[in-house]
């Protein structure tokens, strides 16, 4: 079983937990972010066509024959869905204290100098959504 397996694997059995998640270990959500690609159009009418097509909803051609506008509807709701996330979105993130390490090295004519600390107060981060 390769990273990639035991990834999907992960994902599988956290994406059928109950609400709430527990939070994920760092390294895991790590993993898991690096398989992400982040916001797709495509994805996203494909996934509509999809669920339409399950419901019965007609998703070709009209049957005189004039093209079906629901289509082209959704692929404009995602796109400005998407736009907006990904021109406006942002994350906000918080650490508390001892959560953020540091480790530093270097040296001077005194011999080699290391400093180990870490975050004393509350930090925040911000980020942008992909």
């Amino acid at each position: 079983m390769d990273i990639t397996q035991v990834v999907q694997t992960v994902e599988d059995v956290v994406k059928n937990l109950p609400f709430p998640q527990f939070d994920l270990p760092p390294w895991l959500l790590f993993c898991i972010s690096r398989r992400r690609t982040g916001l797709s159009v495509g994805r996203i009418v494909s996934n509509i066509y999809a669920w339409m097509q399950s419901a019965g909803i007609p998703t070709g051609v009209n049957p005189d024959g004039s093209p079906n506008l629901i289509g082209g509807l959704s692929a404009a709701i995602a796109q400005s869905v998407v736009d907006e996330i990904c021109e406006n979105g942002q994350v906000s993130v918080a650490s508390a204290p001892g959560e953020i390490l540091v480790q530093a090295q270097g040296g001077n004519a005194g011999g080699p100098v290391t400093v180990i600390g870490f975050n004393t107060n509350f930090a925040s981060m911000k980020g942008i959504m992909r």
